[in-house]
């Protein structure tokens, strides 16, 4: 980010954890901070945030931008080899492939994507992913885990 004179800022809540597959999930952060590292201006700013809500930790990573991602191309995000731009292919490299992986390996762990995206200020990629409780006896077994529709 600073040889590309753009701001990353990184929010922590301490005391997480979460059983998962350690390498998809280094994975998947690395797939979205590549995205928003490529599709944020220069002197653009990011943002990684973890933190835990409920019975999901959320992780967030957002990116200032100059247009708006369209309400129409949202649901294409996840396919492969799909770009929003594809005139940008050749600027910003990439397979069209990291979303896709990136949706397989939340997919293998129970969650999903919120994506959000605003004109002129930017894009926000959030992801749910449910952490399974533990009491004295051992795993929450009977929680009920819902996700939105």
């Amino acid at each position: 980010a600073r040889s590309q004179d753009k701001d990353f800022q990184v929010q922590v809540q301490p005391m997480l954890s979460f059983k998962g597959d350690e390498k998809g999930i280094r994975q998947l952060v690395s797939i979205l901070l590549d995205n928003a590292l490529k599709y944020s201006p220069p002197g653009g700013q990011l943002a990684l945030r973890l933190e835990k809500q409920g019975r999901n930790l959320l992780l967030t990573v957002s990116n200032t931008c100059a247009q708006l991602m369209e309400q129409d191309k949202l649901p294409h995000l996840f396919d492969r080899f799909y770009r929003t731009d594809q005139s940008r292919a050749r600027q910003t490299g990439g397979t069209g492939l990291g979303l896709a992986i990136a949706k397989w390996i939340v997919d293998r762990h129970g969650g999903w994507f919120e994506v959000r995206s605003w004109p002129g200020v930017g894009t926000r990629m959030t992801i749910v992913l449910p952490v399974a409780e533990l009491d004295a006896g051992g795993a929450d077994e009977d929680a009920e885990q819902t996700r939105p529709a």
